[in-house]
């Protein structure tokens, strides 16, 4: 197995196919998912079993209530563009975050890709908390966030989390629309001060983009991230398969 560094984050592996992977070389994929964020495997020959078998590998899977599973693949749900008139929305987020454990890492496998466009960026939460202002890191030390469906269920969870494996401090947040009520302060406070920390959190030049390419499968972990699709601008089918791997309840920091 080969890895490179991309930049500002994110790391490539090439010599290493899923398919044939073995609890032995978990560790170390684990290891290399959490220190770099994001693990690009390039030209993998690896169908839908072969992807179930290899994210059963990383830990039990989780499914989003309400996505639509992939044919044959129930723990996989599809992620697509087709038969849509206008393009999906996509704005930064963490997967499934309203739930007490949370997913540890997501998955996408290319199936079909447009002739262009379509990437998916990724920010890097340690470094969104790191680069925080003293002052502003201890006024919301201790501090948790209500992770909210639309529907109003919600699970709360600490603002600061600090990763298992690495013990590195990540700012967990998702998309404002889903993410409410900081502790300690009025409504109108928290509202403020999520979407300042949301838009801190997403600012370039502190983004890994991925330009997808055929034989990719991604995986991040989403303690450490948040992402999103870019939909502007694709041309022709963008089909990816999608898998989660259930997290632990997170720690505060």
């Amino acid at each position: 197995m080969r890895s490179r560094a991309l930049a500002p984050f994110g790391v490539e592996i090439s010599g290493f196919q899923i398919a044939s992977a073995t609890p032995a070389a978990i560790d170390g994929v684990i290891e290399l998912v959490a220190r770099h964020r994001v693990a690009v495997f390039r030209d993998q020959h690896a169908d839908d079993a072969r992807f179930v078998a290899f994210l059963r590998l990383l830990g039990e899977l989780t499914f989003t209530d309400g996505e639509t599973p992939v044919a044959g693949a129930p723990d996989l749900n599809v992620v697509s563009n087709v038969g849509r008139t206008t393009p999906p929305r996509s704005v930064f987020h963490t997967d499934t975050s309203y739930v007490e454990r949370p997913p540890a890492f997501t998955a996408l496998r290319a199936v079909r890709l447009p002739r262009s466009g379509g990437s998916t960026l990724f920010s890097d939460q340690v470094r969104a908390a790191d680069r925080l202002p003293r002052r502003v890191r201890d006024a919301l030390r201790g501090r948790t966030v209500r992770h909210r469906l639309s529907n109003g269920d919600a699970t709360r969870h600490p603002l600061f989390r600090r990763h298992p494996v690495t013990g590195e401090v990540a700012l967990f947040l998702t998309t404002p629309e889903r993410c409410s009520g900081l502790s300690g302060v009025d409504e109108t406070t928290s509202a403020r001060a999520i979407a300042a920390l949301y838009r801190h959190s997403i600012r370039p030049p502190g983004l890994y983009e991925h330009p997808w390419r055929d034989g990719d499968i991604v995986v991040w972990d989403d303690r450490l991230t948040m992402h999103r699709a870019d939909h502007a601008a694709v041309a022709g089918d963008r089909v990816l398969h999608r898998g989660m791997v259930l997290g632990e309840i997170p720690i505060s920091a």
